[in-house]
């Protein structure tokens, strides 16, 4: 490998150093002269400026080097300027973004500017946005928040819901009819019919949408031609919506044009311990027909008077059913507790109070006679022992597998049918009350036999069913 030769001083002028001392060049000579100076005091005071960098050439040449560019010193205070200037620029609300967005809306009491058409609308908006709540001020006002507000998919809903109440937009169905299908024949309209009918199913029997594509492949399977689009869990979903939306403007329409109005409502509480009121509207038509709509399911934030009305109130709100619908107000409907039969502040005088009318206040059939059979059974003592009797044998076989093999067993052994007992319900007392005792009696001899063998055994089952018997 060869090595670098070494370089020296000479090198980088030119391959001479000078050697006479310092003074002016004469004549024609192209080597420089030196005055009172010798070689090495020369090298000294240059040799800051004669090393050589990465970007220099080590040939000799120094002239192929150029300096770095700085800019003047007026356009570098101008550059400077224009920075602080944008930094400092305050973003104002501007009256022609209204033009360009039509359901803009300014609050210049707030410094705020929102969408009012999705405000109009919480439950298709999407209550996170920053548009739905209010944006701007201290500099905030800016134009890309418009243009991303006015193309997402919640707004858009808003916004056709708007134009369908405004009567500008066509109907539901019609329009997905038209999008879907440009040429509607026979063969069209009945594949749409049969993929409307499954997703109704799928609807009304509380299915995963992801069901939608099994379902109608099966139908195929047995003759029905569904073609080949919109068998997807997407499509069964906007089918649905649709459904919806339609059902719920008949519902409205057949409520406003109706002679005489009812509100029915029941208290419930789900699988989070949230209380909630269901909420129903029984209406009279020209025929003279009932029909009976579902408003809503309405959380209640509290359990008092006042809460159960709001909440009333705001189910009723669904069907489009205002102060002046409710003037059509006939009877009400409800269970008997004193927060809705108060007759002094009670949900149904409040009622009565919007309705500006006296109003029937029917208490439920369906709680009359379990009420009655309780109200008998506190008189009776020996029934409230036969129903604590009743309960023991079912929280005994209920609650343990080994029980009920054993039980099942000896109903093998003796010819006897599977044995199965069912808890008393405190919704439908009387009818959880019949099914209890008519299991009791129809596995009497079963259930004694295997009682009086464990009434021998020892330890906690010995002592339960010694307790039963």
């Amino acid at each position: 490998m060869n090595k670098k030769p070494k370089r020296n001083i000479s090198d980088f002028f030119g391959g001479s150093v000078p050697k006479k001392p310092c003074q002016e060049p004469m004549g024609s000579s192209t080597e420089p002269k030196f005055g009172n100076c010798d070689k090495q005091s020369f090298v000294k005071s240059n040799l800051s400026t004669a090393t050589p960098s990465k970007s220099q050439p080590l040939n000799g040449d120094l002239s192929q080097s150029l300096p770095e560019r700085t800019l003047p010193k007026e356009e570098n205070t101008q550059r400077t300027t224009e920075k602080n200037s944008e930094k400092k620029r305050k973003r104002e609300f501007k009256g022609h973004w209204k033009e360009t967005y039509p359901w803009l809306e300014h609050d210049a009491s707030n410094d705020v500017m929102y969408c009012m058409v999705c405000r109009k609308y919480p439950k298709l908006a999407d209550i996170t946005s920053p548009l739905y709540r209010g944006t701007g001020g201290t500099g905030k006002y800016r134009l890309e928040t418009l243009k991303s507000h006015n193309g997402s998919a919640n707004h858009l809903k808003c916004v056709n819901r708007s134009q369908m109440d405004q009567g500008k937009a066509d109907e539901p169905l019609p329009k997905l009819f038209k999008a879907a299908f440009s040429k509607r024949d026979q063969e069209t309209e009945a594949r749409l019919h049969n993929l409307f009918s499954t997703a109704v199913y799928i609807a009304s029997e509380n299915l995963a949408f992801s069901k939608f594509k099994g379902l109608c492949d099966l139908q195929e399977k047995n003759g029905l031609d569904f073609g080949s689009q919109y068998k997807n869990n997407k499509a069964c979903r906007d089918f649905v919506e649709n459904i919806a939306v339609v059902e719920k403007e008949r519902s409205q329409e057949e409520i406003e044009n109706a002679r005489l109005l009812c509100v029915l409502a029941d208290g419930s509480t789900d699988k989070s311990i949230t209380e909630q009121e269901s909420v129903y509207a029984r209406c009279t038509g020209s025929n003279g027909r009932p029909s009976t709509h579902f408003a809503d399911l309405v959380p209640v934030t509290s359990a008092d008077a006042p809460g159960v009305t709001a909440a009333i109130q705001k189910g009723l709100q669904t069907l489009s059913i205002d102060e002046t619908v409710l003037k059509k107000l006939a009877y009400c409907d409800f269970d008997r507790p004193s927060v809705i039969m108060g007759k002094k502040s009670g949900v149904a005088k409040q009622l009565q109070d919007i309705a500006q009318h006296p109003v029937c206040i029917i208490h439920c059939v369906a709680h009359n006679l379990e009420l009655a059979v309780l109200d008998a059974i506190k008189q009776t003592p020996y029934l409230a022992i036969f129903e604590e009797t009743v309960k023991a044998v079912f929280k005994f076989y209920f609650y343990s597998p080994k029980r009920r093999r054993e039980v099942n067993e000896i109903a093998a052994i003796l010819d006897q049918d599977h044995v199965y007992y069912s808890g008393l319900q405190k919704t439908r007392w009387v009818a959880s009350q019949f099914r209890a005792i008519n299991a009791l009696e129809r596995h009497f001899l079963t259930t004694i036999t295997h009682l009086q063998h464990k009434s021998q055994t020892k330890g906690d089952d010995g002592a339960k069913v010694k307790g039963i018997l």
